[in-house]
């Protein structure tokens, strides 16, 4: 979790036991680090990695649709002039 490399840390959680008096719980910790990318380039490695799981099942390759692309660019476009700030409650909760 200290090495430098790392950029990005996500973490998930899932409750086995609300058991007060024997709570159990899994937490996973998945650690990456950011690759510079252009917003011209997502769409098309969007694609490839969703295709990858389909390639490997046989099915075929998805298509990138230009119609998409256009309405994901415009909210892109929308969403960079209002950011939103999101936080995430740390603490467990109460099983009381």
């Amino acid at each position: 979790m200290l090495n430098p490399q790392y950029t990005h840390v996500g973490v998930g959680t899932v409750v086995e036991s609300s058991d007060p008096k024997n709570p159990a719980f899994t937490l996973t910790m998945e650690f990456a680090r950011e690759r510079p990318i252009t917003l011209d380039e997502v769409p098309a490695r969007v694609t490839e990695l969703l295709s990858l799981p389909r390639l490997q099942h046989g099915l075929g390759a998805l298509r990138q649709d230009d119609q998409l692309t256009d309405a994901a660019r415009a909210a892109i476009a929308v969403l960079k002039d209002r950011p939103t700030r999101r936080t995430t409650r740390c603490r467990p909760r109460s099983p009381l």
